[in-house]
């Protein structure tokens, strides 16, 4: 009996540890699957960071008494626009069409966009969806994050573009 279980166990265990590799290829594949993202994306002229802290400076939408977050994206064009302060208020409109990124600035407000630009690489486990941000593409962590990549641009037009966006000069505002 013995040697019939051996050789069953020596049959079964290739079986099982090919089983076993199946199932961590479909849970790691599963991410992009069912459409969740495993990388975020977060635009800063800021070089050099390695951890993102959070802080209580820009808020998306019309969101009030935001708690002190970091903010990143799943579209790395979307992030590139935020590497740079800018308001709504300034004529400003950033929008997605379909997985396209749409920057559409005042040409007062261009030379800003000139600047280096840096988009940093998350992991997406810590952030969740901020809801009253229209576009759907706004992610928000309220604990540190560390950076996995840098990708460094000569300035916000080449990152925007680079990553399949397009940034629309607006000659009236």
């Amino acid at each position: 009996m013995t040697k019939i279980l051996s050789k069953l166990n020596r049959t079964i265990a290739p079986i099982r540890n090919k089983w076993a590799a199946f199932a961590f290829l479909f849970f790691c594949s599963s991410s992009f699957l069912f459409g969740e993202a495993i990388f975020f994306y977060h635009g800063s002229s800021t070089d050099g960071i390695e951890c993102l802290e959070p802080k209580l400076r820009y808020t998306p939408g019309e969101e009030f008494n935001s708690p002190p977050s970091i903010y990143a994206s799943d579209l790395p064009a979307f992030a590139a626009a935020h590497s740079f302060p800018w308001s709504s208020d300034e004529g400003i409109d950033l929008y997605v069409d379909g997985q396209a990124v749409i920057m559409e600035i005042p040409s007062s407000v261009y030379e800003r966009l000139l600047r280096k630009t840096y988009i940093y690489v998350v992991g997406s486990n810590q952030f969740s969806l901020v809801e009253c941000e229209s576009t759907g593409h706004t992610f928000r962590a309220i604990t540190p994050v560390d950076c996995l990549e840098k990708v460094s641009f000569e300035s916000v037009v080449e990152a925007i573009e680079y990553y399949g966006g397009h940034v629309v000069i607006k000659e009236h505002f």
